[in-house]
């Protein structure tokens, strides 16, 4: 949806900014999660279609933010839980590997996603790969990383508060010690 330079998201967000006294032009770092709502094809054509939503999202973004110079790309969370929509697993995991593409894209050159003047037009900012938010649910990961039913709010997608807090906590963390973040959040 977000891909789509017309759809009410951005809207909110041009709200959002007009509420904090900026404007796009000030806007320099952004944080991108995408999910492909109801999945039903099977790897790799769900996360391509992910992957064709990220450089959309990326040059909407870099045609209303022209000064944004970095952003921070996620795969979603732990999809195991999920009841109604959303992306349940396996497709969950399978979002990692979108951002990965568009992140190699980049690093090969590739001009949908260019960020350097030198190399032709500009079409996306500097992308990285950002907090990397999934887990193997209650299994967790070797950092301890788990996400249980509890994270989720009732649908089993969206996060709880509890989940959103734990998210924060791993994208705070991940700004800290970024080396390329850690300059401008950490004074």
């Amino acid at each position: 949806m977000i891909a789509d330079p017309q759809a009410n998201y951005w809207k909110i967000v041009a709200q959002r900014l007009r509420d904090a006294g900026v404007t796009g032009k000030q806007v320099q770092a952004l944080w991108i999660k995408l999910v492909f709502p109801g999945p039903s094809m099977p790897f790799p054509i769900e996360s391509r279609k992910l992957y064709t939503d990220y450089i959309g999202t990326l040059h909407t973004a870099h045609d209303r933010f022209p000064n944004a110079r970095v952003a921070y790309l996620s795969s979603r969370t732990y999809g195991g839980w999920t009841e109604t929509g959303g992306s349940p697993e396996p497709w969950a995991y399978e979002t990692g590997f979108s951002v990965k593409w568009v992140v190699a894209d980049q690093i090969a050159g590739k001009p949908e996603v260019n960020y350097d003047p030198a190399k032709g037009p500009v079409r996306a900012p500097w992308i990285a790969w950002g907090t990397y938010l999934w887990t193997d649910g209650v299994k967790g990961r070797k950092d301890g990383l788990v996400f249980l039913r509890e994270d989720l709010a009732e649908d089993g997608l969206h996060p709880s508060e509890k989940g959103r807090e734990k998210v924060a906590a791993l994208m705070l963390d991940f700004f800290k010690t970024d080396p390329a973040a850690r300059p401008w959040i950490v004074k």
